[in-house]
């Protein structure tokens, strides 16, 4: 248990062919599995034959009852393993550790952000910021930084999650639109993210989330900056200022959870300071 506090009853535990903390390797972007197993109510697990191989052993359990297991949302948990060498054997007596995984508020994912940042050329600026996935607290497992390079005229997106932070390059048509945006500035003295999803649920969000959309799902998009040629551009602003925009959605996911449709939405312009709609 760790100190999670979680019991390892009705746990799974399963060997993976990739390092899941540096790579994801199937078309969900989930641990690739071998082979897995049941973990015993005393903590206790075999996988009977193994064969030949290098293998990454990952435990998880979820802790919601949700019956999905999802710790980058904080709640469920997961143990993982240095790799192991197998040679046509059973696996028992390998020892894991449940830890829990908290996803970030915007004031704590900036910092990550900004020191993997100090790699790009020099005059590289930040020009937008977003999320995905967020929560009612204003944590979000998904944190999008938007950098933008004049000296080659590169935009490079650094994303910060709760296993992980990685740079890579978006999509070119993105690219292009994130280049075209004000250099976002002061950001320390903007709303934090807590308080602004909680003056948005305030003021209309609580009602649209909680109404009843039979199959879909629910989700939160969260972004800060320049929000005159986007999904917000259509709400009365100033368009000198900077905004936070808060997206509540209901849709659907396809390809293995790997896109998003959104069936209906609600939008809120906040301020950036205050963060008030």
């Amino acid at each position: 248990s760790g100190t999670t506090g979680v019991s390892p009853q009705n746990a799974v535990v399963g060997l993976t062919l990739n390092n899941v903390l540096e790579s994801n390797s199937d078309s969900s972007g989930g641990p690739n599995f071998a082979m897995m197993a049941k973990v015993n109510n005393d903590g206790t697990f075999t996988i009977p034959y193994v064969s030949n191989g290098t293998y990454w052993p990952l435990a998880a359990k979820y802790a919601d009852g949700d019956g999905q297991i999802n710790p980058d949302l904080g709640n469920d948990v997961v143990a993982f393993g240095d790799s192991i060498i197998v040679n046509n054997s059973s696996i028992t007596g390998l020892g894991l550790t449940f830890q829990k995984f908290t996803p970030y508020l915007l004031n704590q994912a900036k910092p990550i952000a900004d020191s993997l940042a100090v790699v790009f050329p020099s005059g590289s600026v930040l020009k937008y910021i977003q999320s995905y996935e967020g929560d009612t607290l204003g944590r979000s497992r998904n944190w999008q930084f938007y950098y933008y390079a004049s000296s080659n005229s590169t935009v490079y997106e650094v994303r910060v999650q709760p296993f992980g932070s990685f740079i890579e390059l978006p999509d070119p048509s993105y690219s292009s639109w994130v280049a075209n945006l004000r250099t976002l500035t002061n950001v320390q003295t903007a709303a934090s993210s807590a308080t602004v999803v909680s003056k948005v649920d305030a003021a209309g969000g609580r009602a649209f989330r909680t109404q009843s959309m039979g199959q879909y799902e629910f989700q939160m998009q969260v972004t800060l900056g320049d929000q005159n040629n986007g999904m917000f551009s259509n709400l009365s602003h100033d368009p000198t200022k900077f905004y936070w925009g808060v997206s509540y959605e209901w849709g659907y996911h396809t390809n293995n959870n790997q896109n998003w449709t959104t069936v209906v939405s609600q939008l809120y312009l906040c301020d950036f300071v205050t963060g008030d709609v």
